[in-house]
């Protein structure tokens, strides 16, 4: 039976329905702009969905881009409708909107610019200088857009994939490592800087030795091309010791 509370109930979550959809596509246009302006090539928004799905990543950091593109995280002004939670809405530390640039990207919390150093020169330490591909200053829009990012090369051309692909491998690590710490701080879980790093280097690992396993578990029957790629990557003097790229961060 509808009764007047049912109704109104209806109502409002069609329209958070309506501005959840509203904004995913402000976050869409926002990310495919961002994309263009960095040189890459425009993609279109059914590209940018399919790419993200095919994207290769751990799924719940998929997942995580998935809701930072519909602006489904629950941080910054998501909290000012929350009551008794009111305060989460702002930074602890800076006492600024905790929106999830600021937990990413400009937060004065020690370490997390640190963090972003550090990968930049993982990203930076496979590479040749004849045919290197700059770091790009991570941001919000092209977070989102990662999946369908194209970097160009020292020559202007889009015709590195393997440093493509390291880049895209690093920042989204990156940025759901910074969230999940944010998280923990939340509930009042300190963590300090050097936990940060250390937790970043098990996780870097980690992910590096399952793109291996893949690599041997998968149904190419020549392998030596992936093989080989990734040992240019990561590997150092033949053994799976990821050139132990930590020691140079």
């Amino acid at each position: 039976m509808m009764t007047q509370k049912l109704a109104y109930s209806w109502i409002t979550q069609l329209k958070e329905l309506k501005s959840i959809i509203r904004k995913g596509q402000e976050n869409l246009k926002d990310t495919i702009d961002a994309l263009e302006e960095l040189g890459s090539l425009r993609p279109t928004e059914q590209k940018l969905w399919k790419d993200l799905k095919y994207y290769k990543i751990r799924k719940n950091i998929g997942d995580w881009l998935w809701m930072l593109i519909h602006n489904r995280l629950r941080s910054g002004a998501y909290w000012k409708n929350v009551p008794s939670y009111e305060e989460r809405a702002y930074c602890k530390y800076c006492q600024n909107l905790e929106t999830m640039d600021h937990i990413l990207f400009s937060c004065t919390i020690e370490g997390r610019e640190k963090i972003w150093e550090m990968a930049e020169k993982l990203y930076e330490l496979p590479m040749k200088e004849s045919n290197r591909l700059s770091w790009t200053v991570p941001s919000k829009a092209l977070l989102r857009g990662l999946s369908s990012i194209k970097l160009r090369n020292t020559n202007g051309k889009y015709n590195n994939r393997q440093q493509k692909d390291i880049y895209k491998l690093i920042v989204p690590e990156m940025a759901w490592l910074l969230w999940k710490c944010r998280n923990k701080r939340v509930i009042c879980q300190e963590i300090q800087p050097s936990q940060i790093k250390s937790r970043w280097v098990a996780e870097m690992n980690n992910r590096i030795k399952i793109e291996y396993v893949k690599i041997l578990k998968s149904k190419e029957e020549d392998k030596s091309k992936s093989l080989k790629s990734f040992k240019e990557r990561w590997l150092e003097s033949g053994k799976l010791t990821m050139k132990q790229w930590d020691q140079h961060l």
